[in-house]
């Protein structure tokens, strides 16, 4: 039998990458000494969508090509959909998300975020 004690917990490979700190909105910042302009800026940072797990998706979500060990799956920043790279091969900047430098977008997102 295997204890409790012996199981290493293993971090979720669906979880997005951390955002930059302008999108954390902490109480304890809100009164730090920022402009007024800047805490609001802060509070307007969304929550950027729930990654699709990898293992549910086997295809792209935008030309249904099939994954394989050549054809990579990568996540839209903007919408949490997987995509194949011809597919997701833009980049943008999201503030709205506090990714305040360029992140992978789909090109379905990158027609909308233009």
């Amino acid at each position: 039998t295997v204890d409790d004690d012996d199981v290493e917990e293993v971090p979720d490979i669906d979880t997005p990458p951390p955002r930059s700190p302008k999108g954390d909105t902490s109480l304890k910042e809100k009164n730090d000494g920022h402009a007024p302009d800047e805490v609001s800026e802060r509070a307007s940072v969304q929550e950027p969508p729930v990654w699709i797990s990898d293992r549910v998706c086997g295809h792209c979500s935008g030309c249904a090509a099939l994954f394989t060990l050549v054809r990579r799956r990568h996540h839209c920043r903007n919408c949490g959909k997987i995509y194949c790279g011809q597919c997701s091969g833009s980049v943008a900047s999201l503030p709205h998300f506090g990714y305040d430098h360029p992140v992978r977008v789909c090109n379905r997102c990158a027609k909308r975020l233009i």
